[in-house]
């Protein structure tokens, strides 16, 4: 398929009114730089699709544009960064955990509170335990807490 029209797919996709990610997955690494520069150009409601198309999509390439978007500034695509860590592998999931974290704007840290808890690995309990006790923000630690103690039930 010529790049063009390629790119019109890909487009057409992010722009759906309910975007099948599933779906749109399958447009494949190919898709990557097309999403890279949507999400550099900034538009809000694209940069936030194209960041979790991108983490659907994953591979390195996937993971490595998810990370830039890590650094964006514009809150909702950190957000949609924040929100597609668990889409990720858990070693890459949790260094970027690691960062937004600390953002700014603690509706980041929320989300990745929230995406990191549906993770399931060995560092999860001690993550959490560490959010639970030492996050500036109350209701965040109070997710943490929420999380640990549903997975602890399970």
């Amino acid at each position: 398929m010529k790049r063009k029209m390629f790119k019109d797919k890909v487009m057409a996709e992010l722009m759906a009114i309910e975007l099948d990610y599933e779906r749109a997955k399958k447009l494949g690494v190919r898709a990557i730089r097309i999403l890279e520069s949507i999400i550099e150009l900034g538009d809000e409601p694209l940069a936030t699709r194209a960041v979790y198309l991108a983490a659907h999509i994953g591979g390195r390439r996937g993971e490595s544009i998810v990370k830039k978007a890590a650094k964006h500034p514009l809150d909702s695509v950190r957000i949609a960064v924040a929100g597609s860590l668990h889409l990720l592998p858990e070693s890459e999931a949790l260094d970027m955990f690691s960062f937004l974290i600390g953002d700014i704007r603690d509706d980041v840290a929320f989300s990745a509170v929230r995406s990191v808890g549906r993770i399931d690995g060995s560092r999860m309990p001690q993550l959490l335990a560490s959010i639970m006790t030492n996050h500036r923000a109350e209701y965040i630690r109070y997710e943490a807490k929420r999380i640990f103690y549903s997975k602890s039930i399970m």
